[in-house]
């Protein structure tokens, strides 16, 4: 197969993914009239750390010790973000949180800051306040005030970007699948944890449940997971961030379909502001492609 064929069927394959975890936020909203969000997270995470562990044991076995403890210390931020974002949406609606996650984009440049002293490109700091203008178009209400659910999926959009900031200091430290299944485990055993303490124990699990657990598990996270690592291997880094950013789009339209979810012209366009922001910090346009990358980019985790 040629290169230009394999980068087309690399793209074609992101876009896959970009609709599962799209769909994502629509099923994580049928599934919370049946679960608790804690319950609902535990179950989702330890399945989701089971499954990779039994198709990938040989290198699950293998880690180390430092390995599990890096993995770990992922998987912080990764709980936290899922946490907010979950019970966010008890609060807001699916196609508004496909969107407002989507900032985790604009918000990476400024929190790596952190880590690797990098100051912020213009173009970066462009994105951030156009990213600002399209979540208060998105967002504020007529009276100016946010819904608890905005603000608490805004925080998981910050976790999710600390989380790839820290991936990123530990990706060529430990395997990634192995740093998938430990952060996958902390965060269904600290969920379930949490839950035991603050949440009622559920006493039905209706069909719907069942099924939007199983497309959350098998295709949000393990099937995503497994065809956005093959694919982002014959593709360009470009590629890769413009086509995951259609997440958000997805989420809008399924969220659309399945919960008949309205957008008003402001939002719309608050929207589209938000989509602008994230092509404005992802893509160079003065830098033409050469060659495919040699090296697997990070895992961004979706909804």
């Amino acid at each position: 197969m040629t290169d230009r064929k394999k980068v087309i069927l690399s793209d074609v394959s992101l876009l896959l993914v970009a609709a599962m975890w799209g769909g994502g936020f629509s099923f994580t909203k049928n599934i919370l009239q049946y679960l608790t969000p804690l319950y609902f997270l535990s179950a989702r995470f330890t399945l989701a750390a089971l499954v990779l562990a039994v198709i990938f044991f040989p290198k699950v076995k293998q880690a180390t010790r430092q390995d599990v403890k890096n993995s770990l210390f992922v998987g912080v931020f990764l709980t936290v973000a899922f946490v907010a974002q979950t019970v966010g949406l008890l609060f807001t609606t699916p196609g508004k949180q496909a969107f407002i996650t989507s900032a985790y984009v604009v918000m990476v440049p400024f929190l790596s800051y952190l880590v690797s002293r990098r100051k912020p490109l213009r173009k970066e700091l462009a994105g951030a306040f156009l990213c600002m203008v399209g979540l208060a178009m998105l967002s504020l209400t007529r009276d100016m005030q946010v819904n608890l659910g905005d603000v608490l999926t805004l925080i998981s959009a910050v976790g999710f970007a600390g989380h790839i900031v820290v991936i990123g200091v530990f990706a060529n430290r430990v395997d990634t699948v192995v740093m998938n299944v430990y952060q996958f485990l902390l965060a269904g055993i600290s969920c379930l944890v949490l839950a035991l303490v603050l949440e009622p124990f559920p006493t039905s699990f209706g069909f719907p449940a069942l099924y939007s657990l199983a497309y959350l598990v098998l295709f949000s996270s393990i099937g995503a997971f497994m065809i956005q690592v093959t694919a982002q291997k014959y593709t360009y880094p470009t590629h890769a961030g413009i086509i995951l950013s259609m997440e958000a789009v997805f989420g809008a339209l399924f969220a659309f379909i399945f919960w008949q979810e309205i957008f008003t012209p402001v939002m719309l366009a608050g929207c589209a502001v938000i989509m602008i922001a994230i092509l404005i910090t992802e893509v160079d346009l003065k830098k033409k492609p050469t060659e495919l990358p040699t090296e697997m980019p990070v895992m961004k985790e979706g909804g």
